[in-house]
């Protein structure tokens, strides 16, 4: 979809060309975070899941995620961060904002 943006922010005086292998690595390990993905959701959205999933994420879950946009971040020090808006199926009128830290989420809340 070309409305769908993928940003990369580096901030203070980063050498790109440094970190080109690990943002590669990193890129794709978000494009497949499926593990990571559910399983901090179904801590965050238990109670949801309770009242109208029987306690468990739907098989389908993450297969119905739509990116809106995303952001990659390479910190000061070299931290890889990143964050992404989604389209979540178990969340009519609102958006999924998940932040990352490295390899882990850091947060994830609704919007709107």
């Amino acid at each position: 979809d070309p409305q769908q943006k993928l940003g990369l922010t580096l901030e203070g005086n980063i050498d790109l060309a440094h970190y080109l292998e690990e943002l590669n690595k990193y890129i794709i390990w978000l494009g497949d975070c499926r593990q990571v993905l559910e399983k901090f959701y179904q801590t965050f959205n238990q109670t949801v899941l309770e009242r109208n999933h029987h306690g468990f994420l739907p098989q389908d879950w993450y297969d119905q995620l739509t990116v809106i946009n995303g952001t990659v971040i390479i910190t000061e020090n070299g931290e890889l961060r990143a964050g992404f808006t989604v389209v979540d199926s178990l969340a009519a009128y609102q958006v999924l904002v998940i932040e990352f830290k490295g390899y882990e989420i850091s947060k994830m809340y609704y919007e709107g």
